[in-house]
């Protein structure tokens, strides 16, 4: 008696060619949630710039003291970092910085450095160029000349933009100190 027909263990035509459109549509999915990496360090600051601007204003309704976002330019374009400073006497000009809740060291955030690095610098509009943001113990939002200690409040939307594709990563509201991206 003869063996009985058996069919050789191999992937038809059509299981190959359905399983390369599948792999194909995953792949192209996949890479377009991907984007640049400048574009997803952009991303990123423009996360961290809202969050401790959000912060900020927290901790000024907390503690009931004016809270600064200070912009350290060099010579560089653009601000290379920002501290976030507490008044330590109401009304005083006497700021201090404020701890970082996470890491308890001095609140300091470096873009020349890490996962910024690349964006380049960052530039602050709060009524003037240049200007650094102060929110009062009320969470309203003023723009605050570092030169001279002046403050003025907010007559339009401030913004913090990066500097590398100009691309705007935080508005404030006047009044509200509301933040959005």
């Amino acid at each position: 008696m003869s063996p009985p027909y058996s069919r050789p263990q191999a992937f038809t035509l059509l299981e190959l060619i359905i399983t390369i459109i599948v792999i194909s549509i995953i792949a192209a999915v996949f890479a377009s949630s991907k984007g640049t990496p400048l574009s997803n360090r952009i991303s990123a600051a423009g996360y961290k710039i809202r969050s401790d601007i959000r912060y900020a204003q927290s901790y000024a309704l907390a503690s009931q003291r004016r809270t600064r976002i200070g912009f350290e330019f060099t010579g560089a374009p653009g601000a290379i970092s920002y501290s976030i400073y507490a008044e330590q006497t109401p009304n005083a000009d006497d700021w201090v910085l404020i701890k970082d809740p996470l890491t308890r060291k001095d609140y300091r955030v470096d873009f020349s450095q890490g996962e910024y690095s690349l964006i380049g610098g960052i530039y602050s509009f709060f009524n003037q160029d240049s200007y650094d943001l102060v929110f009062d113990k009320e969470g309203a939002p003023w723009g605050y000349n570092q030169s001279d200690g002046s403050e003025t409040q907010l007559s339009s939307d401030g913004t913090v933009s990066v500097y590398t594709a100009t691309f705007t990563v935080a508005r404030v509201k006047p009044n509200t100190g509301k933040v959005s991206g």
